[in-house]
């Protein structure tokens, strides 16, 4: 209570009390660093000599570097995010020489731990510290963002170890798997997502069943920097938060069938690399690309490129707008506005992912799950999920599936993303008919 209110500024009425007085000298005999870290943080003030030991304490932690013999040594140094609280301009540069130096010694995977530590660290130091030039700080996030690109990555990759698996499948079961999912998009959909309460059960079961893979969080390797492996963002991210919300009711009914509990959060992690392994999958056993994409160029509005089987990114990239346009269309029959609901932004067009969410939300509200909705899901989270395969910003921004395999995995996932709202739209209308038609 007493914190908040000198968080807010409210202390003044009861500064001049007795027990209060004492209350601050009881306080601020405490010489513990991590102690008076914190009273500060709760909003006591604070002696000079507690501030003189933190100022100190802070300083030990960052002059460290110039004890650190090891690139082991190093990371463990980045990651203590209290070096980045008072560390100055030239400890910084000191950093520097150090990373650079183990850095290009080492060729083994900690380079690109380092890398992502390091990134941190700068991060942290550009938020936290007042004693550093921020503009130098920033210079030193571009450079090795553009060293990571340019020299490192390609370098990391080849020290990796390589897994593969083949598995030989006829020719007649491509075609009618193809078929059928030319047929009913929405079967593909369930192909790629595991919407049912038993799909799901099924994932978080080996999740429980092999825990090492969960408890340790390995670094992914991408073009533009490394970062964590299946880290979930649930900030500005309702549907995934919706999920959660799924799992923790799972596990209240069902949790006895797993053999390790987890966190409700390493299973939405764990569904979500199984979308992406799922939809990978999938459209690797789809050989109908070009007769999808006729499909689709036929109920376009839009005037669409011919097909080509080499594919291109102007191919791609013309398909987000149809995608847009059969969304709005979609959520409209759902009695959702597809304009922005802002006087200011007066008859702006609301972005798609938006108007998914709103319609996902609808739905989840309505029915507890997202059971009968494996299509809707599907474009959401392949289409525009910042935790999932997040084809239209990824592309658009210049970061993925700019060209070869990963450019023609986005082409037919996005084709049937626009397939599949077709078909629902259609199955909607005809429904809607057939209603009407009995009534008259």
């Amino acid at each position: 209570m007493l914190s908040y209110l000198h968080k807010d500024k409210l202390i003044q009425e009861c500064s001049k009390e007795t027990t209060y007085k004492k209350l601050l000298c009881n306080i601020q005999k405490r010489n513990i660093p991590s102690v008076i870290i914190r009273i500060k943080e709760d909003g006591y003030p604070v002696s000079k000599e507690q501030r003189i030991i933190v100022s100190e304490f802070f300083d030990n932690k960052f002059k460290k570097i110039d004890i650190v013999n090891s690139i082991e040594e190093l990371i463990n140094y980045l990651k203590d995010e209290t070096v980045t609280k008072q560390i100055n301009t030239e400890y910084i540069q000191k950093v520097k020489e150090k990373f650079e130096f183990y850095t290009d010694k080492n060729e083994n995977i900690s380079v690109s731990l380092a890398y992502y530590e390091y990134m941190l660290f700068l991060l942290n130091v550009n938020k936290n510290s007042q004693n550093v030039n921020k503009r130098y700080v920033q210079t030193e996030m571009i450079y090795i963002q553009k060293v990571w690109q340019d020299l490192v990555y390609e370098k990391q990759c080849k020290n990796m170890h390589h897994f593969s698996y083949q598995q030989k499948i006829e020719t007649e079961k491509l075609e009618k798997f193809s078929e059928v999912s030319l047929l009913n998009p929405v079967f593909f959909a369930n192909t790629c997502i595991p919407c049912t309460e038993k799909k799901i059960l099924d994932i978080m079961i080996n999740t429980s069943e092999n825990p090492l893979s969960h408890l340790f969080h390995g670094i992914t390797l991408s073009p533009i920097f490394p970062t964590e492996k299946n880290k979930i963002i649930y900030e500005r991210h309702d549907i995934d938060k919706m999920l959660l919300q799924y799992i923790d009711d799972l596990k209240s009914r069902k949790g006895y069938k797993l053999l390790n509990q987890f966190d409700s959060e390493e299973y939405v992690a764990s569904i979500h690399e199984s979308y992406k392994i799922n939809t990978q999958e999938a459209i690797l056993l789809f050989i109908k690309e070009e007769d999808l994409y006729n499909v689709v160029k036929k109920e376009s509005k839009i005037e669409l490129l011919p097909y080509s089987n080499n594919v291109s990114l102007a191919l791609l990239t013309q398909l987000f707008p149809v995608l847009e346009v059969k969304i709005r269309e979609l959520v409209t029959l759902f009695g959702i506005f597809p304009f922005k609901k802002n006087i200011d932004e007066f008859m702006q067009y609301n972005d798609p992912s938006s108007l998914l969410r709103e319609l996902l939300k609808i739905i989840y509200d309505e029915q507890h799950s997202f059971e009968n909705i494996p299509d809707l899901l599907y474009i959401y989270n392949i289409m525009y999920n910042g935790n999932s395969c997040n084809i239209r910003n990824e592309c658009i921004h210049g970061r993925d599936y700019l060209y070869g395999e990963r450019l023609r995995f986005a082409f037919r996932a996005t084709l049937f993303s626009i397939y599949m709202v077709e078909f629902r739209i259609r199955t909607i209308k005809e429904n809607i008919s057939d209603i009407i038609e009995i009534t008259d």
